[in-house]
């Protein structure tokens, strides 16, 4: 019989005490919010339908799969993750949670199969907010019915934090099944990590954040292995459209309310000056953006659909401006100009020390760079990069794939089952 208690405790009471200690207990809300494919309305019980017929699809094709191959479930995003999942691709079956998020260039490949979450990560929430214990319970039996199945020797995740991610931990765990958790984002270094029951292994970007670990006595050593940065480093250039600049919104209203102010009156400087600049500015807030931040901005300024995919934005800008998004990594990886505004009081590190892009404390400071900034041509506005600090985000000249494929390999995944 298993005790619902500590199942609940694990799964949701542990991360609302993280979000406490953290200083973030606002979090609890988003954390709680409904993850599936499609979230309500009309069109739910055609997405149970669609989901139920999938899994169909891939059960028969599964029972065709050779016993000596191995699995991986690659829980995480695997259009973020691109270049991973189409490396394991060829060795390996992959299943995944969503195919809308699957690259195409494997997306119907024979050793590819989709067998969705989505039910169990509702039934979990649900369960808990009407506090169903049954359903919570029904869930993890589902995950682990699921999961014995498709016998996969690795399941990837990105974070440890949503109901979903824990019922699947600890699921594996039970299973005999490893799991990694990839560095998702970057992280201050003083941020607090949560503590207890995580993944066997997690892979960060860099000495800088297994640093961070070891100084927390959240792991020992051995389980933090340096997968260096995680995404693709190449996306389109378009030489001869106006320039475009992008200001990535980061509210931290749940640090204090008044940070609303500030990040609004950025947005409203940054517009005013790139119409001064003759350049295009376009707002990207965050996704997952609460509806007091949204009431905040949206009447003043507008906006980037919420639903553009960084990938996109990243695609379509030229210079970014932020506070401390990780998506400033992203671009300035690929090849964008990209600028660091330091002005919330919020703990944050230095990205100019760490060597990633300038960072500007004021409006003033930003202001006179940008405008001396372009008085040169288009090449020089764009080429001028800071140099990268290898102890904070490794890069591997054989790609992020190849060395994640390299690192299970430690693990024995490469082994025949």
């Amino acid at each position: 019989m298993r005790n619902i208690n500590l199942i609940k405790k694990y799964i949701f009471y542990d991360v609302f005490d993280y979000f406490i200690d953290a200083g973030v207990k606002n979090e609890r809300d988003r954390y709680l919010q409904d993850k599936g494919i499609i979230r309500r309305g009309f069109f739910y019980p055609f997405s149970k339908f669609a989901l139920y017929l999938l899994g169909l699809i891939y059960i028969n094709k599964l029972k065709k799969n050779k016993k000596h191959e191995q699995s991986i479930y690659f829980y995480a995003d695997p259009l973020v993750y691109s270049e991973i999942v189409f490396e394991l691709s060829k060795k390996y079956n992959l299943f995944f949670n969503n195919p809308l998020r699957v690259d195409k260039r494997i997306r119907f490949k024979s050793n590819v199969y989709y067998f969705p979450f989505v039910k169990q990560a509702r039934e979990l929430t649900n369960g808990f907010l009407t506090e169903k214990d049954d359903e919570i319970l029904r869930s993890i039996d589902h995950l682990k019915i699921i999961l014995k199945k498709i016998n996969p020797k690795l399941i990837v995740l990105n974070e440890n934090t949503y109901p979903i991610n824990r019922a699947i931990i600890q699921v594996a765990k039970e299973l005999g099944i490893y799991t990694i958790e990839i560095q998702h984002a970057i992280y201050p270094k003083e941020m607090k990590i949560l503590p207890g029951l995580g993944t066997d292994f997690v892979y960060v970007w860099g000495d800088y954040f297994k640093d961070m670990y070891k100084h927390q006595k959240i792991r020992d050593s051995d389980s933090i292995k340096i997968l260096g940065y995680p995404f693709k480093t190449k996306n389109k250039v378009f030489p001869n459209r106006k320039l475009t600049l992008y200001y990535l919104a980061q509210g931290f209203h749940n640090q204090d309310i008044k940070n609303l102010d500030r990040l609004l009156e950025n947005a409203l400087h940054l517009k005013k000056l790139a119409d001064t600049l003759n350049i295009t500015f376009k707002c990207k807030l965050h996704p997952n953006s609460p509806k007091v931040l949204l009431d905040k901005v949206l009447p003043h300024i507008d906006c980037n659909p919420l639903n553009q995919t960084m990938e996109n934005a990243i695609a379509d800008g030229d210079i970014f401006v932020s506070f401390n998004s990780t998506a400033l990594i992203q671009a300035a990886f690929q090849g964008k100009k990209c600028l660091q505004l330091m002005n919330l009081p919020v703990e944050c590190d230095n990205f100019e020390k760490l060597g990633i892009c300038e960072t500007f404390f004021d409006l003033n400071g930003l202001n006179l760079h940008l405008t001396n900034l372009f008085k040169l041509d288009r090449d020089k506005i764009l080429s001028k990069r800071v140099s990268l600090n290898d102890k904070y985000i490794k890069t591997f000249k054989c790609g992020p794939g190849v060395r994640f494929a390299n690192l299970i390999q430690e693990i024995g995944v490469s082994k025949p089952l």
